[in-house]
């Protein structure tokens, strides 16, 4: 069985250290450079779920947290705190990523169909117009975040 000292403060450090790596994220975002957090997306998965493995280990001990040092409780509630704060910023920098990169996806395809020409054609009574049917642009859209 786990011990409560060596519990809390693995979900201490796990804590920690995802909040530090959430924090260069939303530094990366509000840089606008949302491509630059692929990196960073192996190591927070890792994180995150060491989190949740631990976070489920209390929950079927909750009496391990009451039983550590009380430093190392507190210790462990600012980094939660911490953490609840850099999450929120993480999700609006997301969204924020997000909404940016579908606008500016929409401005694309929105220019691409004012510059899609009309093929010059025939009328019925033999009139060359530029009236005629719209040519067909290929274009490949790759979505992520």
């Amino acid at each position: 069985m786990t011990t409560p000292i060596s519990l809390v403060s693995d979900l201490l450090d796990v804590t920690i250290r995802l909040s530090d790596l959430m924090t260069r994220e939303n530094e990366i975002l509000r840089g606008q450079r949302p491509q630059d957090i692929k990196v960073l997306q192996a190591e927070k998965t890792d994180l995150a779920n060491g989190y949740d493995h631990f976070m489920q280990e209390l929950r079927k001990h909750p009496g391990l947290l009451g039983s550590a040092p009380a430093a190392t409780r507190d210790a462990l509630r600012e980094a939660t705190v911490r953490f609840q704060k850099v999450m929120t910023d993480n999700e609006r920098a997301l969204r924020a990523a997000r909404s940016v990169s579908e606008r500016l996806l929409k401005a694309i395809v929105a220019a691409v169909s004012e510059k899609q020409v009309s093929a010059a054609a025939y009328s019925s009574a033999g009139v060359l117009n530029n009236a005629g049917p719209r040519r067909a642009v290929a274009m490949t859209l790759n979505k992520q975040l």
